[in-house]
C-alpha cells in the first residue's frame, strides 16, 4: 500500500440539489495496523463541503458496513461525525 489514502469503496449521489461523494479509505497507523476512514464531499451552488471520520476501526469488514449505512442514509458532512459516534455506541 504506497498510496496514504487507499481507496477501498466510492460512491456518488445526487439529492436535493446536492452532490455528495462518500470515499472509504484505508491508511495504516504508525504501529502499521490498518485504519479505515469516510470522507464525504458535498457540492452544492452555494459552495463545497467536505469531513472526514478519521478511524472508524481498524476492521474493514465493519468499516465497509459503516460505509454502506452512511451512504444509505445519505449522511452529509455536517452531521458525519454524529452519525459515526451513534452507530460505534
Amino acid at each position: 500500500m504506497n498510496d496514504p489514502h487507499h481507496q477501498i469503496r466510492s460512491c456518488s449521489v445526487n439529492i436535493y440539489g446536492m452532490h455528495l461523494d462518500y470515499i472509504l479509505h484505508e491508511t495504516a497507523a504508525e504501529d502499521k495496523r490498518p485504519v479505515y476512514s469516510i470522507t464525504i464531499r458535498k457540492e452544492t451552488a452555494s459552495g463545497t463541503e467536505e469531513t472526514c471520520a478519521y478511524d472508524i476501526s481498524s476492521i474493514r469488514r465493519r468499516a465497509v458496513e459503516l460505509f454502506h449505512l452512511v451512504v444509505s442514509g445519505t449522511v452529509t458532512p455536517c452531521t458525519l461525525t454524529d452519525i459515526i459516534e451513534d452507530l460505534l455506541a
